[in-house]
């Protein structure tokens, strides 16, 4: 019985070709650890913002329940290519900033 056992387990199809397929994801506290030129506030600033800088779009996030892990590939080459229409690409100068904020309150 035990060798029809290993002979069923040998012939089970691998789930990924290497172990390179397979996505390292880390909840934020633990990339914050990992990656030392990141706090855990600036990941989640990221998150919160994900729709406008397009880190949705670039598949980094995981959602597994209420838990959001961060894909660490996707998110260097989100990172790498410059966050799309992100608000870290928002106003160049403290003038910019000061009709931004006015322009929120007269609305």
């Amino acid at each position: 019985m035990n060798s029809e056992w290993q002979a069923g387990r040998a012939q089970a199809e691998p789930i990924f070709e290497s172990t390179e397929a397979i996505p390292t994801l880390l909840p934020i506290n633990r990339f914050a650890a990992k990656h030392n030129i990141f706090t855990v506030g600036q990941l989640r600033w990221d998150v919160f913002n994900r729709t406008e800088n397009g880190l949705e779009e670039s598949g980094a996030i995981v959602r597994h329940g209420r838990r959001i892990l961060l894909d660490e590939v996707k998110y260097f080459r989100w990172l790498i290519a410059g966050q799309t229409n992100g608000p870290r690409n928002g106003p160049k100068s403290s003038g910019d900033l000061i009709k931004q904020r006015s322009a929120r309150r007269v609305r």
